[in-house]
């Protein structure tokens, strides 16, 4: 008995080592797979990689190096696409102790110029100053605006590598969103935001090609080159909106020219004061800058092109909840935001095949817009705005043609139908053009069913 005890003994021993090499070979393979922060937050809340056909270091056969160069040019401004990108408001965050004991006094706005002035100039040594600030004033907006406009100087001197370049704009871009999320809404922050953010989608397109180009198409890396292609077709569609951006900034910095002015914020309180007065029948009530209405008029221009910038929709989202009054025509144009807002979302998911996105994308925006034009179906049809609703009916269901099901597709024809049937009576505009054009939808519409009945595929990009 006593030997084959010990015959137990010793072949248990030996699974036990055998479970333990095996155990740290397993360890050491996974060491291997270094990625980044923000990607490790992301693969938690997509297990399966940004393409679903991918799982993110499971191939023994690719290289590590050239895997996590593709990984890192992968990148997408959107936050609920890759998190890196979720911009938070630092009044939201809890004051330190340390911050509190330290330093209880905010910095001077004479400081504060002199900064702006010195940013251009010696950028380097600016930001260290700037990063000394921010050490103890982690709650003041202007700092981060400041960072961010340090960084991008710095690295327009530099001739580094492309990623190296590529990677400062990152931060870059993170702190100049801060600062306008962060209730910073001025001309000077927009102006500064966006050469940077644009900037960086340039450099960022640079680097992608050539990534995209060094990998196969086929192979152990086709996955991951895929995943490189929707991200590079949705920073195109980011990148598109760069000339709208900056003409909504042209236009308005003729109204507020004054050298003051680009540093006064359009702030959540100004804005709800603006749509309490304009409610109370005082429009003309005079503000820091300009009548209430010229205020909120402004507000709502600024606020429709930033729908198309994502990593700034905390402070969209904080604004359009005071802008929603009673005023119906403020209603239309909240309603014309979002809707913007949630087309643009529809564009990308259509990039990524994300068919359940799609449907309820789609429905988003058709309820939205039938409840307001069932509010104000009375309201006649002046300017585009006022018939954007009824467009927006259409839109929706051309956009999601392939990916609703025919009973639901026709019950929203139907129903569009019979509300853009009504424009013609509506329209006060000179030459009749918001009729016309519901009349050209309506036959869009119908031939859409048709195709839909007759299981005829429609060509919902060629339609965006």
């Amino acid at each position: 008995m006593i030997p084959l005890l010990k015959a137990k003994t010793k072949e248990e021993k030996l699974k036990k080592k055998i479970a333990k090499l095996e155990q740290k070979e397993k360890e050491k393979r996974y060491k291997k797979l270094a990625i980044r922060k923000d990607q490790e937050v992301f693969l938690e809340k997509k297990p399966d990689g940004f393409n679903k056909g991918f799982v993110f270091g499971q191939s023994r056969i690719r290289d590590q190096r050239v895997e996590k160069e593709i990984v890192g040019a992968t990148l997408v401004l959107i936050p609920n696409v890759d998190p890196y990108w979720k911009v938070d408001n630092i009044f939201k965050k809890k004051k330190s102790i340390k911050s509190q004991l330290i330093f209880k006094s905010e910095i001077s706005e004479k400081k504060l110029e002199k900064l702006r002035e010195s940013a251009p100039k010696t950028p380097g040594a600016t930001r260290m100053e700037v990063k000394k600030f921010l050490e103890v004033n982690h709650r003041n907006r202007d700092l981060y605006m400041l960072s961010a406009i340090c960084t991008n100087k710095m690295l327009k001197n530099t001739k580094g590598e492309k990623k190296d370049i590529v990677d400062g704009l990152k931060l870059a871009v993170i702190d100049a969103a801060t600062a306008v999320v962060s209730d910073g809404l001025s001309l000077y922050n927009l102006q500064h935001f966006f050469e940077i953010y644009f900037r960086f989608l340039e450099q960022l397109k640079v680097y992608q090609t050539r990534v995209y180009a060094s990998v196969n198409s086929e192979g152990p890396y086709a996955e991951l080159r895929v995943n490189l292609s929707n991200a590079m077709q949705i920073n195109d569609l980011l990148y598109e909106k760069k000339e709208g951006c900056f003409n909504m900034l042209s236009f308005v910095s003729k109204n507020f020219n004054k050298s003051s002015q680009m540093h006064t914020r359009f702030d959540l309180l100004s804005i709800r004061r603006g749509v309490e007065y304009i409610n109370a029948g005082l429009a003309t009530k005079k503000m820091e800058l300009g009548t209430a209405e010229e205020v909120i008029n402004t507000v709502m221009g600024i606020l429709t092109t930033l729908v198309k910038v994502p990593i700034l929709e905390p402070f969209i989202e904080q604004a359009t909840k005071y802008l929603g009054g009673s005023n119906s025509t403020m209603k239309l144009k909240v309603v014309g935001i979002h809707s913007s807002r949630l087309l643009f979302e529809f564009r990308v998911a259509v990039i990524l095949r994300e068919m359940d996105t799609m449907k309820k994308l789609a429905r988003r925006v058709f309820q939205l817009n039938l409840a307001l034009i069932k509010t104000v179906k009375k309201r006649s049809i002046r300017h585009q705005s006022e018939y954007d609703p009824y467009q927006n009916l259409a839109h929706a269901i051309e956009f999601s043609a392939n990916v609703m099901d025919k009973s639901t597709q026709e019950t929203m024809i139907k129903t569009a139908v019979k509300w853009l049937g009504n424009v013609s009576a509506l329209d006060s505009s000179k030459d009749i053009k918001f009729a016309r054009n519901a009349d050209e939808t309506i036959l869009r519409l119908d031939a859409l069913l048709y195709a839909k009945m007759q299981d005829v595929p429609f060509d919902f990009e060629s339609e965006m």
